[in-house]
């Protein structure tokens, strides 16, 4: 949560106190964004309330404080229901050293598998001097409008204080879901329904929107996978990658192996053909060839390399539920999970090995499954 915490900033304007969230938008290298509730900045009568009467307190060493000047531009939602959100753009030199770029926490968007959540902000029940999360967050499928997040709150904070001490302090907070030791912000805090209670809040579609038409930079919001078991069988699937590449040699004593014309023309055709086989007399360094060149695509696709003998096996539902590989879910539901890139390469190092085996059909099998529409 440090990391997280560092993140988290309190807002005051007269008669309110409120939560954010600070963000830097990529390539943007002279601005910040700061999130919050539309709500917190508005007067009773439903104007703005001024620039100069806003404060941004960070949770650094020195609680440093931010005052929001004339030069600062806010931008906002048209109401306090359906559109209770804020950004206020702020100059970056307006931060705290020791809060970092790029540590900044990710924006996602719900897929519609996400379960668990929890909210962090500087609530009433605290005098609003410190940072509290609500934990047992459960997100629900009911909504009053498409940007809305409706999420079920069973912590005991929400159990033993009224609306009005959440309300006052949690507006404006983010909204998190963890995706293995990261943790994503998907929506703003607007209100609390203590009868059922549930927060309310905004998804980032709308804000999004909101700063494209002002000409700012865009979020960078994505799908991330939050089902643990997904991840670790993303994870299985990662470590035989890695087991299986550093068994291959490509260099002789401190000499690495390097063939630049043949490695630019497989490198080409790898992102031409959707299948490749390469072949040639044994140990002449076919493997150690493909090694060199999946180290230099790492970055744009997931690798997922075998032997060709760990898929011995009659079917895949054997190959990857039994044995070594032990997966809880299907390979298909891994393959297509957020937790993965887009594009992937598929190596099946000394394929002969099944292929001259009873077990064949599992090879087509297989392809076929990457050919749905992974590369």
């Amino acid at each position: 949560m440090k990391t997280i915490q560092n993140y988290i900033v309190k807002i005051i304007t007269p008669g309110s106190s409120g939560s954010g969230l600070i963000y830097f938008p990529l390539d943007a290298p002279e601005e910040a964004y700061v999130f919050t509730a539309r709500h917190l900045l508005t007067k009773v009568t439903g104007e703005l309330k001024a620039n100069t009467d806003i404060q941004i307190i960070f949770f650094d060493v020195a609680n440093s404080v931010c005052n929001v000047t004339n030069d600062d531009v806010i931008l906002c939602g048209n109401n306090n229901d359906n559109e209770d959100f804020a950004v206020i753009v702020i100059k970056k030199t307006s931060i705290p050293g020791s809060i970092e770029f790029r540590d900044t926490p990710g924006l996602a968007i719900l897929t519609g598998k996400e379960k668990k959540c929890f909210i962090t902000g500087i609530p009433k029940v605290v005098q609003n001097k410190a940072q509290r999360t609500l934990y047992l967050g459960k997100i629900l499928d009911d909504k009053d409008y498409a940007e809305q997040v409706q999420v079920e709150i069973s912590d005991p904070i929400s159990d033993q204080y009224n609306a009005d001490n959440l309300v006052e302090g949690y507006s404006g907070s983010p909204l998190f879901i963890t995706s293995g030791k990261q943790h994503f912000a998907f929506g703003i805090f607007s209100q609390y329904e203590q009868q059922t209670n549930r927060i309310l809040a905004v998804n980032f579609s709308k804000i999004q929107q909101l700063l494209k038409d002002a000409g700012y930079r865009a979020l960078q919001v994505e799908a991330v996978e939050t089902d643990e078991d997904v991840l670790a069988d993303i994870q299985k699937l990662s470590l035989n990658t890695s087991r299986v590449l550093n068994r291959i040699r490509d260099e002789v004593g401190t000499i690495k192996l390097g063939r630049t014309e043949l490695t630019n023309d497989l490198n080409a055709r790898i992102r031409k053909h959707p299948f490749l086989l390469i072949s040639g007399i044994a140990g002449i360094g076919k493997s150690a060839l493909i090694k060199n060149i999946l180290s230099d695509l790492r970055a744009e696709f997931e690798l997922i390399v075998f032997q060709g003998e760990q898929l011995d096996k009659p079917t895949i539902s054997e190959v990857f539920q039994e044995g070594p590989f032990k997966l809880s879910h299907d390979l298909e539901s891994v393959l297509d999970s957020k937790g993965m890139k887009p594009d992937k390469i598929l190596l099946i190092d000394s394929i002969e090995k099944i292929l001259e085996t009873s077990n064949a059909g599992t090879i087509i099998d297989f392809f076929g499954l990457f050919n749905k529409g992974s590369k």
